[in-house]
């Protein structure tokens, strides 16, 4: 599904794949306009609730109804098989209800998307890095322009192998964002 040009393109989109979701209503003809965005911080066994309400916000801030919608995007992790299950089961009961369609986006990339737009600086190297579970990590390298962005999963003990690999090291003078859990303050690996 694509917008001609002139038309406008309404996009609801969330992920709920961690412990920390995420919403977006955004508009998109000739650029992206980001209309609404909020953080959905509720534990797992209340993202439903905070989800429906968080969706009833964005349209009622940007003064739409759910039939005005044309796309949901939507976090197919990696993360949480609960969070997820939610967001795909609410997603796909909206798309069958309003006759929109889904669009499936990786989880580590919504959070590159909205770090990006958050900077205002859509050139940035951003490295997202999220806690697994067991010692391992989820990891997405994203460079503005690099059709082979890296997204897997490590064990956080061959993570400095992988920034090494990928050219991330002090002495380098790319500018880099990187986003981790806020448990990870002070990780020994990265500072």
């Amino acid at each position: 599904m694509g917008a001609r040009s002139g038309d406008d393109l309404k996009v609801l989109g969330w992920d709920t794949s961690g412990k920390t979701g995420y919403l977006f209503l955004a508009d998109f003809a000739d650029e992206l306009i980001l209309r609404f965005t909020k953080v959905l911080e509720v534990d797992q066994r209340q993202h439903s609730e905070g989800l429906l309400m968080g969706i009833a916000e964005a349209l009622e801030s940007a003064g739409l109804r759910a039939q005005d919608l044309n796309l949901l995007g939507i976090g197919v992790g990696p993360g949480s098989f609960t969070g997820i299950r939610i967001g795909l089961t609410t997603a796909r009961t909206f798309g069958q209800m309003l006759g929109i369609s889904l669009v499936p986006v990786s989880s580590l990339s919504m959070i590159e998307a909205a770090v990006r737009n958050q900077l205002g600086e859509l050139c940035a190297d951003v490295l997202v890095i999220l806690e697994a579970c067991m010692g391992e990590v989820y990891v997405r390298r994203g460079r503005f322009g690099d059709a082979d962005s890296v997204e897997r999963v490590m064990k956080t003990a061959a993570l400095p192998h992988f920034l090494s690999e990928s050219g991330y090291s002090e002495a380098s003078s790319r500018p880099v964002v990187v986003v981790l859990p806020e448990n990870w303050r002070g990780h020994p690996v990265l500072g």
